[in-house]
């Protein structure tokens, strides 16, 4: 009886038998997989945590990508991922700890998804810069998936591991503003911003601010696509650019108005009205008459109530 019929049918001493006579675990059957992924699929948690005390790596990767342990995950089983964190020892040196699932993700990117949290603290103690720049699919490092999983405290953490991850991009060009800015996460921008100053990273974080996606947007215009107002008062209070033009060379302003977000729009406006009251004190003026006079976002009695009936 070979370790795929004890997975199925046999019990821990067929296991330790096939063990005495110098077999190996870690093998594949003619679909790729694992005994341990048979194991885990006939619900057999005794078994399964026997196995990886005696050697079987619920990290040896299928022959077409994955893992069991990337299995036991897409299922949420809590029972076998409880025995896989009690057992973390037996595999958190393997050396196949980095394959990637069938997205590219590594066993670290997948941890920073809620619920997760047990084994992102097991996983963090084996944090490298090498690691943090693996990327999967969407070409996202691990930092940057914590930022779409809305999970600020693993992105500060990575963020004081590695001050240099601020700067990661993804397959689209995104920064961490871009994808944070999209979702409206305002909170996330303004803590990752915080801790990148405190970094040292406040020359960065402003040409970030300014920076475009592969559709040549920046993330305030992605905040207005997609109707996020707090992330775009957020970015504007941040000194993002208010003139800003977009995908197909929209304007923010016409891009609000097409798509009728009207508070999100009424932001901007009460935003801008404020620089201009500030007159030659603010720095981007000429810029504002320029834009202003060419998009013509405010109704007269909103330029009259700034003061500058010369834009109407």
């Amino acid at each position: 009886m070979d370790f795929f019929a004890i997975a199925k049918q046999g019990n821990i001493e067929d296991w330790q038998t096939q063990l005495d006579d110098g077999h190996s675990p870690n093998i594949h059957d003619t679909f790729g997989t694992t005994p341990l992924s048979w194991i885990f699929k006939m619900d057999r948690l005794d078994l399964f945590a026997f196995a990886i005390q005696h050697g079987a790596d619920p990290c040896f990767p299928y022959q077409n990508q994955g893992n069991v342990f990337f299995d036991i995950l897409t299922k949420n089983s809590t029972k076998f991922l409880n025995c896989l964190y009690d057992l973390s020892e037996d595999w958190i040196h393997s050396p196949h700890l980095l394959a990637p699932d069938r997205s590219g993700n590594l066993l670290f990117h997948r941890s920073v998804s809620e619920g997760f949290e047990r084994l992102w603290e097991i996983l963090k103690q084996k944090l490298s810069p090498d690691i943090l720049r693996k990327r999967n699919e969407d070409g996202r490092s691990i930092f940057l998936e914590a930022i779409v999983e809305s999970n600020e405290t693993v992105a500060l953490e990575i963020l004081n591991f590695d001050s240099s991850v601020i700067l990661d991009t993804d397959t689209e060009n995104k920064n961490f503003l871009h994808l944070a800015a999209e979702r409206n996460l305002d909170s996330i921008i303004e803590s990752v911003i915080e801790c990148g100053i405190g970094n040292g990273k406040s020359l960065e974080i402003k040409n970030l601010l300014e920076s475009v996606d592969i559709a040549g947007n920046t993330p305030l215009f992605l905040s207005a696509s997609t109707d996020a107002t707090e992330s775009l008062y957020t970015l504007l209070n941040l000194d993002a650019n208010p003139f800003i033009y977009g995908e197909n060379n929209e304007s923010i302003t016409r891009l609000l108005d097409r798509e009728k977000f009207s508070h999100t729009f009424k932001i901007w406006k009460q935003f801008v009205i404020k620089k201009l009251l500030l007159g030659d004190d603010y720095p981007n003026q000429s810029i504002a008459v320029q834009y202003i006079k060419s998009e013509k976002p405010f109704k007269p009695e909103e330029l009259t109530q700034a003061k500058r009936m010369e834009l109407i």
